[in-house]
């Protein structure tokens, strides 16, 4: 399924499909948001895409709150409530950069699943448009995921993800059928990064920049756990802890 699906479907789809497509920043808001960025931060090389994609180095805090704030909008915030069943923080955030090449697939432009807990959401919010970079965010939803873990796909070696699990799908029959939208300036994507099978497509035409934040519920709303220092830095932190109860000592500290 591909525009034609409904934005927001009663904001049950992120739960009941895996993903959801919503409003997150008005187009004129997102265009402002990356005129600021890119004047003030530093893009430097992103992890294992370095020669393709690039991440800015948000060293305001100021300025972190309020683009967390503007992404975070009343419709982003309904669906991940309703999702983790309670207020939730941001446990990270990165905006990246990538550079057109549409033949060059790899890492996370190839299909895959997140590691991470099962309860977490992530939310990709497109700073500029499809019709300007040709780039998007393909997904296959919860039941053909479910078939395909069958195979043993999903937590494989990076150097095994594929461009096409059509092959393999008909090997196990699952259905495959990868959705995407047209993503409109400020729009996002929130999504079961561990739960969903998910790959992005590179840009073709011009730079694609987005904003990722990965979400984990709380007793408190994400705002307030910021205030009080709860957030993972990518450029020294693990994306994940070795062990859970460190997140929970985070929290112990933060709200005590």
């Amino acid at each position: 399924m591909g525009d034609d699906h409904h934005r927001g479907a009663g904001l049950a789809a992120v739960c009941e499909q895996g993903v959801d497509h919503l409003h997150s920043m008005t187009a004129t808001a997102a265009a402002s948001t990356l005129r600021q960025i890119r004047e003030r931060f530093e893009a430097r090389s992103f992890r294992k895409n370095a020669d393709r994609v690039h991440s800015y180095r948000i060293d305001d805090e100021r300025f972190a709150e309020q683009l967390l704030a503007a992404a975070l909008s009343p419709e982003a915030d309904a669906g991940i409530k309703r999702f983790f069943g309670s207020e939730y923080f941001v446990h990270w955030y990165v905006v990246n950069r990538a550079n057109p090449g549409p033949d060059q697939n790899r890492n996370s432009f190839l299909w895959h699943c997140d590691k991470g807990p099962r309860a977490h959401l992530k939310l990709l919010v497109y700073l500029n448009g499809e019709e300007e970079h040709g780039g998007r965010t393909e997904f296959l939803d919860l039941k053909a995921t479910q078939a395909l873990a069958r195979s043993g796909y999903l937590f494989g070696r990076v150097a095994d993800r594929r461009a096409d699990l059509a092959p393999l799908a008909e090997r196990v029959g699952a259905d495959y059928r990868p959705r995407s939208w047209r993503m409109a300036p400020g729009e996002a994507l929130l999504f079961q990064p561990s739960s969903v099978l998910h790959r992005g497509v590179m840009p073709i035409r011009a730079a694609r920049y987005m904003l990722s934040i990965c979400l984990l519920p709380s007793p408190v709303p994400w705002d307030e756990a910021l205030r009080r220092g709860l957030i993972s830095d990518l450029d020294r932190d693990p994306k994940w802890h070795g062990d859970a109860m460190e997140i929970l000592r985070g929290l112990g500290r933060a709200y005590a």
